[in-house]
């Protein structure tokens, strides 16, 4: 340990350095005399404790402090003086100082030293600690920022997949509605997206910085789905141990999806009916009014009308909910956005599956394009990620879609035309190489003519949308249409 001596009195220096060595036997010390030693020390640093007198003929000691704070915050200070103790003491403490001894009290420096570096390193230890937490709150600052900002580019329409026109024309609404506070009523079939296109409201809103909290109402039975929705007080039924929140008051400030609301009990229909039109919840168990401000975009893929006519849903809750109303399209109805989407999910997924699957082939890319997805965008993601798992190659192919794709009757004429084709092939099987090349050759050709004859049948000889269903370049496939010798007009007439 060194310590720094500052007394211009030689004899008082002398008893400083006796007292400091009957504990600290091994310490050794700088003695500052002169302005000059003292501006010298202060250069050098090094030492870990400093005993300054007060009255010094050059200066005093709070001078000697504050030059001291300014450069060394965490090294003990201990002031010695012949009288006025307690006024020094309270300018001195205003500045840092650790303590102060009258020189009739020397034998107790010491003991003050020892205190002074314990006091010290607690300061050192606190000091660390707040650098910590707020370097962890910085970070966590930060990691939040991040995760909004990652949450707002995955929600944003932008990143809603689909240039078919009925897509454009959700998404235009979509926007339009979500500058507002309108509530919102979303109609679709099971795995349409209707609750993308909800967070995707939400996150271009004024209620972006606040929660989106999703519930499905058809996945929570109906004795729960109450205490789920505005919360219980400790006590309020078997079970309930301690209180518990809802999601209306989690949603507070922000938006409560409501998904599936048709199957929604009638009971809490009433009670879902009057916090709309009040904005006050009661938790199960209490009388206590709360008071929450939440926006409510609900969704069903039931026709609430019907519902209404057959008693099971409240019309007054309807009309309540129905302000402003997006209809998703089946994805049958924009076959389409198929190659958008197929593209979407390869990039989407091939890491999360470790597969170098990257492309499909046009076959089977023809095949998505007909088939009626029952399960809509949702079953296209699984074939996709099936197909990947499957899959040896870099391209997707017909081998790897699932059977009842490839059965399904939208795609069957396509289908049993070619496997009219390749069993005419068993009947001229290749004996030699050249045979085998000229067999490849007319075989490409064949599922190459297949191919376009089924694409433009579908868009009825618009070679434009073929090429935008296929995913494909709009003059390779004129180059391809040519080379079979196809004419796109006189697919026209199916039209």
């Amino acid at each position: 340990m060194r310590f720094l001596i500052i007394d211009d009195n030689p004899s008082d220096r002398e008893l400083n350095i006796r007292e400091l060595r009957r504990e600290f036997p091994e310490a050794t010390f700088g003695e500052v005399i002169r302005r000059a030693d003292f501006e010298k020390a202060l250069s050098n640093g090094g030492f870990d404790v400093v005993i300054t007198d007060y009255r010094l003929q050059w200066t005093d000691g709070l001078w000697i402090l504050q030059q001291l704070m300014g450069k060394y915050m965490n090294i003990p200070i201990i002031m010695t003086t012949e009288s006025g103790g307690e006024e020094i003491a309270v300018e001195g403490m205003k500045h840092g100082l650790s303590d102060y001894i009258l020189k009739r009290n020397l034998r107790r420096l010491p003991m003050s030293v020892r205190e002074s570096l314990e006091k010290a390193e607690l300061r050192r230890e606190r000091d660390e600690s707040i650098r910590q937490l707020r370097a962890a709150e910085a970070l966590l600052r930060r990691q939040n920022a991040e995760l909004k900002q990652a949450v707002s580019q995955k929600y944003s329409p932008e990143n809603i997949i689909g240039n078919s026109s009925a897509m454009i024309d959700v998404l235009k609404r979509s926007k339009q509605v979500a500058l507002t506070d309108a509530t919102v009523l979303i109609y679709g079939e099971t795995g349409t997206g209707k609750e993308l296109i909800a967070r995707a409201i939400h996150q271009i809103g004024p209620r972006s910085a606040r929660n989106f909290v999703p519930i499905n109402c058809g996945a929570i039975p109906g004795e729960l789905l109450e205490s789920e929705l505005f919360g219980h007080e400790r006590g309020s039924f078997t079970g309930a141990t301690a209180r518990r929140i809802g999601r209306f008051e989690e949603a507070d400030g922000g938006t409560l999806f409501l998904d599936e609301i048709g199957d929604m009990p009638p009971n809490l229909q009433v009670k879902l009916l009057r916090v709309l039109q009040e904005g006050i919840i009661h938790r199960l168990g209490s009388n206590r009014s709360i008071s929450t401000d939440v926006r409510v975009i609900a969704a069903t893929h039931e026709d609430l009308k019907e519902l209404i006519a057959a008693e099971r849903f409240r019309e007054d809750l309807y009309y309540r909910l129905r302000i402003f109303d997006l209809e998703l399209p089946p994805l049958r109805e924009r076959l389409e956005d198929v190659p958008l989407l197929v593209k979407h999910f390869l990039a989407n997924h091939s890491e999360k599956l470790n597969t170098k699957v990257m492309d499909i082939d046009d076959v089977a890319r023809s095949i998505l394009c007909n088939y009626s997805y029952p399960g809509n965008v949702r079953e296209l993601e699984h074939i996709i990620q099936r197909a990947m798992i499957l899959c040896n190659g870099e391209k997707i192919t017909v081998d790897e879609l699932p059977k009842d794709v490839l059965t399904s009757s939208s795609v069957l004429s396509y289908r049993e035309e070619s496997e009219s084709e390749i069993s005419e092939e068993k009947e001229t099987i290749p004996k030699t190489n050249e045979e085998l090349k000229k067999a490849k050759t007319e075989a490409q050709a064949r599922i190459e003519r297949l191919f376009l004859r089924d694409l433009l049948s579908q868009t009825h000889g618009n070679v434009s949308e073929a090429a935008r269903r296929a995913g494909m370049n709009r003059y390779w496939l004129m180059d391809l249409i040519r080379k079979h010798q196809i004419d796109p007009r006189q697919f026209r007439a199916l039209g």
